[in-house]
């Protein structure tokens, strides 16, 4: 476990120092840092450039933030954005400084998600009247009872997708309308999910409110293949692997796939591959 805790002064910070460096380019969203700071007057940080996203949520008192030759005068009840890759300084006010709590993550889709929340906010970098609180009692709470382990990592985590779903909520962030591309996209996801089915077309295309030729006829258009032709491909797919993977029989391993005995397998495997099943465990 490399995720460490530490308390200096009136500062608390859990980080995240080996999960998220080994799961950062294959992670959707993942926890990177997290902690609290009464800050002195006049204390400050930066310039300085982050490899990862940062959302500080201000309790008490006020300070500046210098971002993209911008300044910003930030306040309790606020909360400001500092994305990867864009240069930064803060400073807490020097007679009423800043008491703040932070959250700071990374991954394939946090650049995706911090633009979501930027656009939401009357300038890309402040959010004004936040329910703070929430969010540092939030924090506070996963400092008290982290622990170093695996449930720590996902608890932290967790954290991160509370904090997010927290903050689309109060800033009523919906999702896009979705396009015929996205259409496409979930037929295809559901495909894929229930591959184990015997799917037919014409109950797809009922499903999700198309005309099975029309169905037929976008998907092609989309991938290349009709969605029969899909569904065959990833089923016979999804067949070499457990017959390369697995000691159970091909008849089972055909069952299982939706087909409705082993010969019709078989000769959709022969089909498709250019030889049997069965040649796969000679």
């Amino acid at each position: 476990m490399s995720l460490s805790c530490t308390e200096l002064g009136r500062m608390k910070e859990i980080k995240d120092t080996h999960f998220s460096r080994d799961e950062k380019d294959s992670s959707d969203l993942i926890f990177y840092a997290c902690g609290n700071h009464s800050l002195k007057g006049g204390m400050s940080y930066g310039p300085v450039v982050r490899n990862y996203y940062v959302i500080h949520f201000v309790s008490a008192g006020k300070g500046t933030l210098h971002i993209r030759n911008q300044v910003f005068e930030v306040h309790a009840g606020q909360a400001f954005l500092l994305p990867a890759q864009v240069p930064h300084y803060y400073e807490a006010d020097q007679e009423d400084p800043w008491q703040y709590s932070w959250v700071s993550f990374l991954g394939l889709h946090a650049s995706t998600y911090f633009q979501m929340l930027q656009n939401a906010c009357p300038n890309a970098f402040l959010i004004p009247n936040l329910n703070v609180g929430w969010y540092a009692t939030a924090i506070e709470n996963m400092i008290q009872n982290y622990s170093d382990d695996f449930s720590g990592f996902f608890r932290t985590n967790a954290l991160i997708s509370q904090v997010l779903g927290q903050l689309f909520e109060e800033l009523k962030i919906q999702k896009k309308p979705d396009t015929h591309e996205d259409k496409m996209a979930e037929i295809r996801y559901f495909i894929d999910m229930n591959i184990g089915k015997n799917l037919k077309v014409s109950e797809i295309a009922e499903t999700f409110g198309y005309h099975p030729n029309y169905l037929s006829r976008s998907f092609a258009a989309q991938y290349g293949l009709s969605p029969k032709q899909y569904i065959t491909q990833r089923k016979l797919q999804k067949a070499e692997k457990m017959i390369k993977g697995s000691t159970d029989s091909i008849s089972f391993i055909a069952l299982s796939l939706g087909f409705p005995d082993e010969s019709s397998f078989s000769r959709a495997y022969k089909k498709y591959y250019g030889y049997s099943p069965a040649a796969l465990r000679m």
